[in-house]
Order: C-alpha cells, then structure tokens, then sequence
C-alpha cells in the first residue's frame, strides 16, 4: 500500500482514494471493516 511507503504522497491519495472505495463497497460490511483494520495499521 502507497500508504504505508509515503503516507503524504499526493497529499494522501492512497488514504483518500480508501475511504472512498469504502464507500462504494458498502453493501459488502465485512469487507470494509476487514480493509479499515489493514488501513489503520499500516496508517498508525
């Protein structure tokens, strides 16, 4: 993930574009939160 290499690349892009992959796929709940969980800890 680009967000574990450079979290500030293009202003954050890989987090940005996340969330918003998050949104589409939210008819898929177990997805989604398994993917936030890989976001959160590559991102803390």
């Amino acid at each position: 993930m680009i967000v574990t290499r450079d979290r500030k690349f293009m202003d954050d892009v890989g987090r940005k574009t996340m969330l918003s992959v998050f949104s589409l796929a939210a008819h898929q709940p177990e997805v989604v939160s398994q993917w936030r969980c890989k976001l959160s800890a590559a991102i803390n």
